[in-house]
């Protein structure tokens, strides 16, 4: 006979259920209250459902499906998650660097913009919610660089790809070892490939499994990144991919620990 739910397992099934079902509309307080497990409990099962990546911490003591339960369901939790724990990074990025600013991810051989925040001459090019081809783009070669190599050896068969400007990588050798390099050094740039009129730099956002996941990206003019530097986008990107991440992996007491202004730029 099947012996009785220890308590303490017990309570933390009841919450990690109500968590995905509540998908991240109120905080842990309520959520604790409803199914009656004291708060500071609450908080305490929460953190070792965060550290294992059952959960994910999202602004305003809410918690989400982490990258554990999200690898088992569709993507589109994954976006979800992705948007809420990105937004308030994504727009402190463009506020920063006054540029425009994604979150994007690989979905059917394209990028899809989840995430956006930022306007100006570069805002017109994309828009969150739509897709564009990855070959060409900050964000898109982050995320081939990544893929694992059999999905990554199938896009590139798809090539060669279009040319949409003089400076556009449409050889897939070329491009397969141009990823290589991306790989390598950690981030993307692209140099008027997309637009003769925009200049991009991107870097990798990673799960509780250092898979990655999604890519960040700065868009500008190429006259205003050469007058701020890449290094310093390069800078403030991995700042906010880092703060990311901790929304999403990390228990709630290493994120406040973690949790800080990064430090004052001003091109």
């Amino acid at each position: 006979m099947t012996g009785a739910i220890p308590a303490v397992l017990d309570r933390a099934l009841r919450l990690l259920q109500e968590i995905i079902s509540d998908r991240g509309e109120r905080p842990l307080s309520r959520i604790a209250e409803r199914v009656g497990i004291p708060s500071a409990t609450a908080y305490r099962l929460a953190g070792a459902l965060v550290a294992r990546g059952y959960l994910a911490r999202l602004a305003g003591g809410r918690y989400h499906s982490g990258a554990v339960i999200l690898s088992a369901t569709a993507d589109r939790n994954l976006r979800t998650v992705l948007l809420r724990a990105s937004g308030p990074s994504v727009d402190w990025l463009a506020g920063r660097f006054h540029a425009v600013a994604h979150v994007g991810v690989f979905e059917a051989g394209m990028v899809s913009y989840v995430c956006k925040s930022g306007t100006g001459r570069s805002a017109r090019f994309t828009r969150a919610g739509t897709q564009l081809d990855a070959y060409c783009s900050a964000l898109g070669k982050v995320l081939l660089a990544h893929l694992p190599s059999s999905d990554r050896e199938a896009y590139l068969a798809g090539g060669p790809f279009p040319k949409l400007t003089a400076r556009t990588i449409s050889d897939p050798q070329e491009l397969s070892a141009h990823l290589q390099e991306v790989r390598k050094r950690g981030y993307a740039v692209d140099d008027r490939e997309f637009s003769e009129e925009i200049k991009c730099v991107a870097v990798p956002l990673r799960d509780a499994r250092s898979r990655v996941c999604a890519a960040l990206s700065i868009t500008t003019s190429p006259e205003r990144l050469q007058t701020a530097g890449t290094s310093a986008a390069l800078g403030l990107l991995r700042r906010a991919a880092a703060e990311i991440r901790t929304r999403i992996t990390e228990p709630p007491s290493a994120a406040r620990r973690h949790r800080r202004e990064a430090p004052g730029w001003h091109p």
